[in-house]
């Protein structure tokens, strides 16, 4: 069986750890060769603390005569405050291992080996049964495609933003100008050069992010060269601009 990652040990950072790789989409398991949750849940702190309680009660009702309370002859049960332990550990670690397998991780109750390597994956036996892990290596190479397939996507949209916005512009310009050019209106052919400038601008943009994608250096001094003429054309553009303003300039003073 291949998993993403697995953990040996499942005390409270073994099964915590487990958790936050199942919730993140991580294929996991988790090995324990004697019972989940640890020795705070299994044999130290809580085992303690339900035997403690018990010996509290029976202490309180020894001294129950300083409160006006009588009781005769208080005893108790070993076997049964033994059984009330026990069934406090099982109620915990059994709450334990229903979370952990509510995110979606598989759980092994045995001991378990690290053997070596085997085709690029850790190679892990536990009960004859051999498991088998990914590298961390190839879990970041994995995060890296994943990333960069994101990326390409992302630049594509921004691509097909940028040059969609710009044949817009140039189409609402375009039609502008026709309509100023029946009119004889006088800024018909600088309104459509200030189009086709804006319109070359968002060009350039989707060019220049096309860049990001780029892997071969044939396809990178294609889009070089692509972008050179689209800038040498916004410079033409809005010298165009200047000349027609001026022409518009020298006209309105001769008309005055």
């Amino acid at each position: 069986m291949n998993f993403d990652i697995a953990i040996i040990g499942g005390g409270p950072a073994g099964y915590t750890a487990a958790e936050r790789a199942g919730a993140n989409g991580l294929k996991a398991v988790l090995f324990e060769k004697k019972a989940i949750g640890g020795v705070c849940l299994n044999e130290g702190c809580i085992p303690t603390k339900t035997l403690l309680y018990s010996a509290k009660i029976l202490d309180s009702i020894k001294n129950a005569s300083k409160y006006g309370v009588f009781a005769e002859s208080p005893s108790f049960d070993l076997s049964k405050i033994m059984s009330r332990k026990d069934k406090t550990v099982k109620m915990l670690t059994g709450g334990v291992k229903m979370t952990v397998n509510s995110y979606g991780v598989t759980i092994v109750e045995k001991e378990a080996f690290v053997e070596g390597e085997e085709n690029g994956l850790i190679r892990i036996v536990c009960d004859g049964e051999a498991y088998f892990v990914k590298q961390k290596g190839e879990m970041r190479v994995e995060l890296l495609h994943w990333a960069e397939s994101v990326l390409k996507y992302l630049v594509q949209f921004g691509i097909i933003l940028l040059e969609g916005t710009g044949a817009v512009i140039l189409l609402f310009s375009g039609v502008k100008s026709v309509v100023r050019l029946c009119r004889n209106q006088p800024h018909a052919r600088l309104s459509m050069a200030q189009g086709i400038a804006l319109a070359l601008c968002f060009k350039l943009g989707g060019e220049v992010l096309r860049t990001v994608i780029v892997r071969e250096w044939s396809e990178l001094l294609v889009l070089g060269a692509i972008i050179f003429l689209n800038a040498a054309m916004s410079i033409l553009i809005h010298w165009e601009i200047k000349m027609e303003e001026k022409r518009l300039s020298a006209m309105s003073d001769l008309t005055d």
